[in-house]
Order: structure tokens, then sequence, then C-alpha cells
């Protein structure tokens, strides 16, 4: 761990657009991976991208990378 404080708003916001990035995506390529992969993928990717932090408390609503 680096112990880099991230401003939960910022995360919040790019977590948000990125997987709305990915819904848009998953349209404009004519719902190519039916909804149960498409599912999955995103459940695997957050799986992976919430274990790459750790949640330290309160202090601001700051998380700690």
């Amino acid at each position: 761990m680096n112990n880099i404080t991230v401003n939960m708003e910022y995360f919040k916001r790019y977590t948000a657009y990125g997987f709305y990035g990915l819904l848009q995506n998953w349209i404009r390529n004519d719902f190519k991976e039916s909804l149960e992969e498409f599912t999955k993928e995103v459940i695997d990717l957050t799986k992976t991208h919430i274990y790459s932090f750790e949640y330290i408390g309160n202090k601001g609503e700051r998380l700690m990378d």
C-alpha cells in the first residue's frame, strides 16, 4: 500500500462514469455480449477494482490506496 489519499467525491464520480462508459460501449456494439456475460464482466471488474483499496474510516470521507 502506498497510502495515497483519494477524494471520495471524485472517486464516486470516476466509478460511475466508468460504468456508464462500459454500458454505452455495450449498447453501441449492439449488445455483442449477452446480458449475463456483460454483467459477469462488470462484477469481476468491480471486484478487482474494490480489492485494490483499503477503507480506513470516516476521516473526511477519504479512501486510502
